[in-house]
């Protein structure tokens, strides 16, 4: 047994893990990348409406209708004042589907890519995630042994 896995070992030489990135899958995810950053600097709510949309299942369409102030109230009183005007929600609409992070469907409904959504959603992740995690090791780390 040992013979032959060390037979297929040695049938070719190990590869960088980054030589099977394709470039082209690596170019789109930065240009999503960077239009997102444009959203989050020019749009603070068409940013949260984004992150919204994005836990919405990526083969489902979204009904425009669905996306407005309605009830409850949100606390975020922006972002309920931008979503209870109609041409605002255009505006931020029109954002969001001219950077090709979603896509507009004839049926008056919007829907993300899969791949954009995974990136929106890492990022979100990373945001919302890091200071906890960092935080939770600190007490660990800076206590005495146990006894």
């Amino acid at each position: 047994m040992r013979q032959t896995k060390l037979k297929i070992l040695g049938k070719a030489d190990a590869s960088r893990p980054t030589s099977d990135i394709d470039m082209a899958k690596l170019s789109v995810r930065t240009t999503w990348r960077m239009n997102i950053q444009l959203i989050k600097d020019s749009d603070p709510e068409a940013e949260k409406l984004m992150q919204v949309l994005t836990f919405f299942e990526s083969s489902t369409c979204i009904p425009k209708i669905f996306i407005n102030g309605g009830e409850p109230e949100l606390e975020d009183k922006n972002l309920a004042s931008a979503l209870s005007d109609e041409f605002r929600v255009n505006d931020m609409l029109l954002k969001l589907t001219s950077g090709s992070l979603f896509k507009e469907a004839p049926d008056n409904s919007i829907r993300i890519h899969p791949l954009v959504q995974e990136v929106i959603l890492k990022n979100l992740i990373s945001v919302v995630l890091s200071p906890p995690l960092n935080m939770g090791n600190f007490p660990i780390n800076d206590s005495p042994p146990p006894r």
